[in-house]
C-alpha cells in the first residue's frame, strides 16, 4: 500500500508513464519487505560525541511546590508549580505526590522531566528517580544529541538511556508540524548504544507517505550503524531509469564495507562495492563493480580500483595503486559519481598521452626505505612496478604508455655541508610494452599520416613505432646557495649520465642498441628584493620589486637515436623558465646556452596579504636549440622564448583574479593563456569565470589546440532556493565538455536537491543524467548525494547543511 501510495505522489510530480509508475511500485515493494534487523540510516561526516554522564547517586532530592501536604515519611501531596529536582534529573508539574518509601513521582498536568540533557512534556507521568523508570502520556520528548524530538501516545521509560514510544514519531524538525516525520507503532530509543528501532515504519513528507518498511533501526545520534541505506533513483541516457539500494556494514570504527546493488533497465544489475580501513600507520581502501550479463552487450562487466599506503618501523614504507575494467567502453556506459575515484576523471579528451586521462587506470606498487643519517644525509631507496591500463577510445587514439618493470631508485640529499648542499639520484628502469602495444597506430588512417609525414621528412623517426630496453641513470649535483636580505646567488652544478640497452628496434632508424650519453648541467640562479611604500586602493601597503636573472648551459649531444620512455615537454610556464631542462624525464637534455631574465612586483598589506601580483619574465638564447623531442634540429628555433606576462590579485575580501598570457614576438599572437575571476561576496554565493587558450601547432608534438570557458557558481534566489552549476564549453571541438545544473531547497530540517549532469564520456559520446536528493537532517539522504562533485566543480561552493563543511576523520 505504501509503495502505491508514495508511487502516487512521485509519478504525479516527476514521470508520466504507468509502466514506470508499475517498475517503481514493485521494486519499493521489494525493499519495504526488509527483514526486521534491516536498517535505515546513512553515513555521516560530522559524527556527534555522545554526551559524558556523571551520575551522582547520593544527591538528595529537592522538593519545591507552593503548597504541600501529607505525611513526609509516606506520601506528600504538592499542588501548584511543583519541582523535583535530584542531581541531573528535574520533574516539574502542576500537581505531584512524591512517594518517598519508593523515591517515586506521580505528576498530573503539564509534567515536564529532563533527565540530563533528554527532555519530556507530558499530560500525565511517573518517574522513579533510583531506577529511572516511568510512564508519560500523551507525551512529546527531545533528545540531547542533535534535534531528535517527536510525540507519543506513551513513552515507557526503562532506564537512564532507553525508552519504549508507543504511536510515536520521530523527526530532527522544530515545531508540532514538522515537514517530515517517522511515524512507528513503537519505536524503542537507546542512546547509550545509539540504537533506534522501530515496529511498521512509515516516513512521511509533507503529510505524504513516502517509503515504508516492516521494521527498521537508525542511529540515534547520527554516528554510522549497520544497515540498509536510502535506496538512490535517478535517470540517464546511456542507462535508462537507475535504482540503488546500498547497504552498510559498520565493521568497526576504522574500517566500513558499502554494498551497491545498482539496477540499469538498459543494462542490468550491477553490483558494486567499496571497503575502507585505516590504522595508525596505515589506510587504503578498495572499490569494485560486476555485472555478470549486460543486455545491451551480452558480456560480463567489471571495474575495480584498490589502493594502499603502510609505514612500518626504520622507514619501510608500502603502497599500491591498482585498477582495472573488463572492456573498452566502461567509462562510456558507467561513469558516474560513486565511481569517479576508481576511473580517476578528468574531463579532457587529447589526440594523444595523458597522464590525467580516465581512460588510463593506473597500475602502480612500491616498497621504499627512507634513512636519515648524521653526515651523510638522508637516504631513500626504492622499488617500483607501474604501469597503465588504457581503456582505448578508438575516435582519440591513446598512446601507450611504457610500463615500469621494475624501477629501482636510490636517491640522497644533504643541506647546509660546509655551506654547500648536495643531491645524488641513481636509477635502473626495464621500460616494456606488450607486443600488440609495440605498433602503436597500425592500420589506421592516424597510421598512414604518420607514414606519410615520415617519408616527406618531417618526423625523423617514427612516432607509432616504439621500443623496449633497459636504461640507467646516474645524477648527481652539488650547489652553493648565498642567502642574504634582499638579495641571492645559487650556482649549481649537475652531472647526468644516462645508459640504454634496446630491444626490438628498426635497425634502419636505430643502428645501435646500445646507447649512452653524459651531459653536464650548469645553472647560475640570482635574484634582488626591493621594497618602497605604496598604497593600493587608499590602504598603506608595500611594494617590492624582484628582478630574477638565471643562467642555464648544457652542451648539445645528439639524441636522436635515444629512444622516448618516459620524457614529455613541460608545459611553458612562470616555474619553467628557470628549470634546466625543458622536458621531463630523462630520455631528452635539451642543449642549453641561454639566459631568463624576469620582473616581479607585489603589492603587500600590512599583515601580509598580497593584494597584486605582476611578472614578466623572457628566455634568451645565445646559440639555437638542437635537440628536440621528435623532430631533428631546427634551423629557425628562434633566439627567445615567448614572453610570459601574469597578473594576479586579492583586489577585495570577495574579489580574486589570476591570468596568464604567453606571448609569441615572433609571430606576433597569442600561443596560450588562461584568466581566472573568483566573486564570493558571502555565504551561499560564488560566481566564478575561466578562460582557457593554447594556440594550435603550440605543442610540437600534439598538435592540441585548446579553447575553452568554465562557468560555475552558486547563488540563492529567494530566501531558500540556490542555484548551483558548471558549464565548461570547448570551441574546439563545438561540444560542452561537462555541465552541471542543479536546483538546492534548504528548509530548516530538510534540504532537496535537483542536478541534471551532461558529461562528455569519450571522444565523441556524452551522457545526461537526472538525480534527485531528499536530505533529512540529522537523519538520512534519500537519492544520489552531488554534494562531492560540486564541490570539486564548483569553487566557492557552500554546503547548506554542516555535515558536509566538515572532514571525515574516516
Amino acid at each position: 500500500m505504501i509503495a502505491v501510495i508514495a508511487c502516487n505522489f512521485f509519478m504525479s510530480r516527476f514521470f508520466a508513464s504507468f509502466k514506470i509508475c508499475v517498475l517503481f511500485s514493485l521494486i519499493t515493494a521489494l525493499y519495504t519487505a526488509v527483514p526486521a534487523s534491516a536498517a535505515l540510516t546513512h553515513q555521516q561526516e560530522d559524527k556527534k560525541t555522545k554526551p559524558v554522564h556523571i551520575e551522582n547517586k547520593n544527591a538528595p532530592t529537592i522538593l519545591r511546590s507552593e503548597q504541600m501536604a501529607g505525611r513526609q515519611s509516606r506520601d506528600l501531596y504538592m499542588d501548584y508549580d511543583v519541582e523535583i529536582e535530584r542531581d541531573q534529573t528535574i520533574i516539574t508539574g502542576d500537581h505531584g505526590i512524591p512517594h518517598n518509601e519508593e523515591n517515586e513521582a506521580e505528576m498530573v498536568g503539564n509534567v515536564f522531566i529532563q533527565r540530563f540533557g533528554d527532555q519530556f512534556a507530558a499530560k500525565q507521568g511517573n518517574l522513579n528517580l533510583d531506577t529511572n523508570e516511568g510512564t508519560l502520556k500523551d507525551a512529546y520528548y527531545k533528545l540531547e544529541v542533535g534535534n531528535r524530538q517527536g510525540r507519543a501516545q506513551r513513552i515507557d521509560l526503562t532506564s537512564k538511556e532507553t525508552a519504549d514510544l508507543f504511536d510515536s514519531t520521530f523527526t530532527t524538525c522544530d515545531g508540532l508540524d514538522p515537514d517530515w516525520y517517522l511515524k512507528t507503532n513503537k519505536l524503542h530509543l537507546d542512546t547509550g548504544i545509539n540504537d533506534g528501532y522501530a515496529q511498521s515504519p512509515v516516513l512521511y513528507f509533507k503529510d505524504v507517505p513516502i517509503l515504508g518498511a516492516p521494521a527498521l533501526t537508525f542511529p540515534v545520534n547520527g554516528e554510522r550503524k549497520s544497515g540498509v541505506l536510502p535506496p538512490t533513483a535517478g535517470f540517464s541516457t546511456d542507462r535508462g531509469i537507475e535504482l540503488t539500494v546500498p547497504y552498510y556494514f559498520n565493521l568497526a570504527p576504522n574500517y566500513d564495507f558499502t554494498l551497491y546493488p545498482h539496477l540499469m533497465t538498459k543494462h542490468g544489475i550491477n553490483l558494486g562495492g567499496e571497503y575502507r580501513y585505516m590504522g595508525e600507520n596505515y589506510a587504503g581502501n578498495t572499490y569494485f563493480e560486476y555485472m555478470p550479463n549486460d543486455r545491451r552487450t551480452g558480456h560480463h562487466r567489471y571495474l575495480y580500483a584498490t589502493q594502499h599506503e603502510q609505514q612500518f618501523a626504520d622507514g619501510w614504507k608500502i603502497k599500491w595503486d591498482y585498477r582495472g575494467a573488463s572492456d573498452n567502453d566502461y567509462p562510456d556506459d558507467f561513469s558516474m559519481w560513486r565511481n569517479a575515484g576508481a576511473l580517476n576523471t578528468l574531463q579532457s579528451f587529447k589526440d594523444y598521452d595523458d597522464d590525467d586521462d580516465k581512460r588510463k587506470l593506473r597500475r602502480y606498487g612500491q616498497v621504499s626505505k627512507s634513512l636519515a643519517t648524521e653526515h651523510f644525509g638522508s637516504w631513500t631507496a626504492s622499488v617500483t612496478a607501474s604501469g597503465y591500463r588504457i581503456l582505448q577510445d578508438w575516435d582519440s587514439i591513446i598512446k601507450r604508455s611504457h610500463s615500469r618493470l621494475p624501477q629501482l631508485v636510490l636517491s640522497g640529499h644533504d643541506d647546509d655541508v660546509g655551506g654547500f648542499d648536495w643531491s645524488f639520484r641513481a636509477e635502473a628502469t626495464r621500460f616494456w610494452l606488450d607486443n600488440k602495444d609495440m605498433d602503436l597506430y597500425w592500420g589506421t588512417d592516424r597510421w598512414k599520416q604518420r607514414r606519410d609525414a615520415r617519408k616527406a621528412g618531417k618526423y625523423q623517426y617514427d612516432n607509432y613505432k616504439q621500443n623496449r630496453g633497459n636504461r640507467y641513470v646516474i645524477e648527481p649535483s652539488l650547489s652553493y646557495p648565498i642567502m642574504h636580505a634582499g638579495w641571492f646567488v645559487i650556482p649549481k652544478a649537475k652531472l647526468t649520465y644516462t645508459k640504454y640497452n634496446l630491444e626490438d628496434v628498426d635497425n634502419k632508424l636505430v643502428p645501435d642498441t646500445s646507447l649512452n650519453r653524459t651531459l653536464p648541467t650548469l645553472t647560475l640562479d640570482s635574484g634582488l628584493v626591493f621594497e618602497r611604500d605604496s598604497s593600493v586602493f587608499g590602504d598603506g601597503s608595500i611594494q617590492t620589486l624582484e628582478p630574477r636573472l638565471f643562467y642555464a648551459y648544457t652542451p648539445y649531444r645528439d639524441q636522436s637515436d635515444f629512444p622516448i620512455f618516459d620524457s614529455s615537454q613541460f608545459t611553458f610556464g612562470y616555474a619553467k623558465l628557470f628549470s634546466d631542462n625543458p622536458y621531463s624525464g630523462y630520455d631528452r637534455i635539451a642543449d642549453q646556452n641561454s639566459l631568463t631574465a624576469a620582473l616581479t612586483t607585489r603589492f603587500l598589506e600590512q599583515d601580509g596579504t598580497e593584494r597584486l601580483r605582476f611578472t614578466a619574465g623572457q628566455k634568451f638564447n645565445f646559440q639555437r636549440q638542437r635537440v628536440y623531442m621528435y623532430r631533428p634540429s631546427d634551423e629557425n628555433s628562434p633566439d627567445y622564448s615567448d614572453l610570459l606576462l601574469q597578473a594576479s590579485g586579492q583586489l577585495t575580501d570577495e574579489f580574486s583574479f589570476d591570468s596568464n598570457v604567453q606571448y609569441g614576438l615572433n609571430h606576433d599572437m597569442v600561443n596560450m593563456g588562461n584568466i581566472s575571476m573568483h566573486w564570493k561576496p558571502g555565504p551561499m554565493k560564488a560566481l566564478n569565470f575561466e578562460y582557457r587558450y593554447m594556440r594550435d601547432e603550440a605543442d610540437e608534438v600534439t598538435g592540441e589546440k585548446l579553447n575553452q570557458t568554465i562557468i560555475s557558481g552558486q547563488w540563492p534566489i529567494s530566501d531558500r532556493w540556490y542555484v548551483v552549476g558548471q558549464h565548461n564549453y570547448s570551441y574546439t571541438n563545438h561540444r560542452v565538455v561537462e555541465s552541471i545544473a542543479g536546483l538546492e531547497y534548504n528548509a530548516d530540517c530538510w534540504v532537496l536537491r535537483l542536478v541534471a549532469q551532461h558529461e562528455a564520456t569519450s571522444y565523441d559520446n556524452s551522457n545526461t543524467s537526472f538525480y534527485v536528493q531528499l536530505e533529512l537532517k540529522g537523519f538520512a539522504r534519500l537519492g544520489n548525494d552531488p554534494v562531492k562533485e560540486i564541490q570539486e566543480k564548483v569553487t566557492g561552493y557552500d554546503a547548506l547543511t554542516e555535515r558536509y563543511q566538515k572532514d571525515d576523520s574516516f
